[in-house]
């Protein structure tokens, strides 16, 4: 299901986001679930399936990971996808900064 929870991810961010295509990004050591390109700007995201809620560690995580993506454009978005929702901590941050997105539950796509 996670697989299949990611490939919602991908089909939802791009009929919610203007981009030029999206999917995976992967490197040697790396991998990123999400990755949106548009003229402008990128966005990243990573998907959680899974009984826990996504915290804090998650979205830093995805941060370290983005910094090794070679593109000249800047990082728009950060966004977390997760089937069981999230830590207080991690929506605190999501009020507080306009890059982070939390999206929780069914993708209906």
């Amino acid at each position: 299901m996670a697989k299949i929870y990611e490939d919602l991810a991908v089909e939802y961010t791009l009929k919610n986001y203007p981009l030029l295509k999206a999917g995976r990004w992967w490197n040697k050591d790396e991998e990123i679930d999400v990755v949106g390109v548009n003229e402008k700007f990128i966005l990243v995201g990573e998907c959680k399936y899974s009984n826990k809620k996504v915290g804090i560690d998650i979205f830093k995580e995805l941060e370290r990971k983005s910094k090794k993506i070679e593109s000249t454009l800047p990082i728009k978005y950060y966004l977390l996808f997760s089937k069981s929702g999230f830590t207080k901590e991690l929506m605190a941050i999501e009020k507080s900064r306009e890059d982070v997105v939390l999206i929780s539950g069914f993708l209906g796509v």
